[in-house]
């Protein structure tokens, strides 16, 4: 009885916490304040790529700059309430960007784009990259951003960040040159090499856990043309596709050229059964056959859109694939490149769904797909020569595929059965790296699932410690700790 007592009291001061936040921030910002019922509130609670993170926070607040920010979580963190914080809201997990309890701070408004010196583009969290590219297009320019147009700035940098340029110039957060930051306590900072060196290092990666992030400033580069487009394959494809997938990412093949990148797919229909294969390849120049492609552009595809574009326009190319509206999961987990590999990945998650096909059939608008992310040596020398960050891989170790399972469906009632066998498939594919010698300890924090551990491979181990003392100095009291929702807590 006195712990049913204590749980109703805890949930009570709990709610009247959440109600005193959301009334002093209507009061202080009355027209950035929305609560349920309000076309503002809505457009914002649902402005999630997955259906599975719309969740209903009490209140909306949409900042307009960082003093806003800075003044908001001031007041949540004197009430000591929960809180959320969304940039793109392109990650799937529940509770990562989103909350059923407490203040959304939807940084939408938050949009600068400015460039600097014509090398350094200043991001506000509320872009998209389809957005920042359209921009940059105009002076050629392009950054280590995300692959797909959707995606927003502020997640993708804070998980270190997958671009179609890693193998030049390491993962995305490595070409950042400063971070516009408000701290638990209010104060606005930025963090960069000679300013707050320590917090810098730990946002490079660390995600969420440290501050409410309000610019990005990042390095660009010339990029006036890319050669590179979708392809589709049917079944019977589906093997030239893994054969040339093995043979890009083999020491010698086309990997070794920095200028390609390549995210082939396997999918499969729970439904029927059927297989088929897709790539999206990207190659930095003027090139129209570069030899780094060769293997893929030599299968006589079932359609193709690949040819020389400006990256923009290439990037426009992804506003078509993964549709909103959907419930989407990503799961992953790191396996090495050694030789068999990607078949390796390829049969044992096409040998387990198949097996398990009964459990997902009937799942509706379902399809379950695997991707290879290849993570080359030269990518991880380029993050380290950029000054490195708590990802800190050893180039030493070799190249590694970021060996991503992703699943679609349709209705909240199969969240279980879809968690369930997206665990399954990728514990099967991890166990039979390991069985292969081909064990690579890493979570990519982008395509994590909930309860996947992230933090822990960082450093080989070494950077979790690091940064919980940092957490400790920017946030002595906790307050991302204890108020933030996140999906991964160090």
């Amino acid at each position: 009885m006195r712990l049913t007592l204590l749980s109703v009291a805890l949930a009570y001061a709990e709610i009247r916490s959440i109600d005193a936040a959301c009334r002093q921030l209507s009061v202080q910002f009355p027209n950035d304040l929305f609560f349920p019922n309000s076309s503002n509130y809505t457009a914002e609670q649902t402005a999630y790529w997955s259906e599975t993170t719309v969740l209903t926070p009490n209140c909306v607040f949409r900042p307009a700059n960082a003093a806003a920010v800075s003044a908001g979580l001031k007041i949540v963190s004197k009430n000591n309430s929960p809180f959320a914080v969304r940039s793109g809201g392109h990650m799937p997990v529940p509770g990562a960007a989103s909350t059923d309890d407490g203040v959304l701070f939807a940084m939408s408004a938050i949009n600068t784009k400015k460039l600097v010196n014509n090398n350094v583009a200043q991001l506000g969290p509320g872009q998209s990259w389809l957005t920042v590219y359209s921009w940059l297009s105009q002076y050629d320019l392009a950054v280590a951003g995300g692959r797909y147009a959707p995606v927003g700035v502020g997640g993708y940098l804070l998980g270190g960040g997958i671009s179609y340029f890693g193998s030049e110039v390491g993962w995305g957060a490595n070409n950042l040159v400063n971070v516009e930051v408000v701290l638990a306590d209010g104060r606005i900072v930025n963090a960069n090499a000679t300013s707050n060196p320590d917090l810098f290092w730990a946002l490079k990666g660390g995600s969420n856990n440290f501050g409410i992030v309000t610019r990005f400033d990042i390095k660009t580069f010339s990029v006036p043309h890319v050669y590179g487009g979708n392809l589709a394959y049917d079944h019977t494809q589906v093997s030239e596709l893994v054969d040339a997938t093995a043979s890009f990412v083999a020491p010698g093949g086309g990997s070794d050229d920095n200028n390609a990148a390549i995210v082939p797919v396997v999918a499969i229909s729970p439904a029927t059964g059927a297989i088929s294969g897709s790539l999206t390849m990207c190659y930095r120049g003027s090139d129209p056959n570069p030899a780094a492609l060769a293997n893929f552009t030599k299968i006589q595809a079932q359609s193709s859109d690949a040819g020389l574009r400006t990256f923009s326009d290439f990037m426009t190319l992804s506003s078509s694939q993964g549709t909103r509206g959907l419930r989407w999961l990503f799961r992953n987990t790191g396996v090495k490149v050694i030789p068999g590999s990607i078949s390796l990945i390829n049969e044992t998650f096409t040998d387990y769904t198949l097996s398990n096909i009964k459990n997902i059939e009937s799942v509706k608008g379902a399809t379950v797909m695997t991707s290879i992310q290849p993570i080359t040596v030269n990518w991880l020398k380029a993050a380290k020569a950029a000054g490195g960050e708590p990802i800190g891989l050893d180039p030493a170790n070799g190249a590694f595929i970021a060996s991503l399972v992703i699943c679609q469906w349709d209705d909240a009632s199969d969240d279980d059965t879809m968690n369930a066998y997206a665990t399954g498939v990728v514990d099967a594919i991890a166990a039979a790296a390991k069985k292969a010698g081909a064990d690579y300890p890493f979570v990519y924090l982008n395509d994590a699932a909930k309860g996947q551990e992230v933090f822990k491979y960082y450093g080989g181990g070494t950077s979790l410690a690091k940064l919980k003392a940092i957490q400790r100095t920017y946030d002595p009291n906790g307050v991302f700790k204890r108020l933030e929702a996140s999906g991964f807590k160090l």
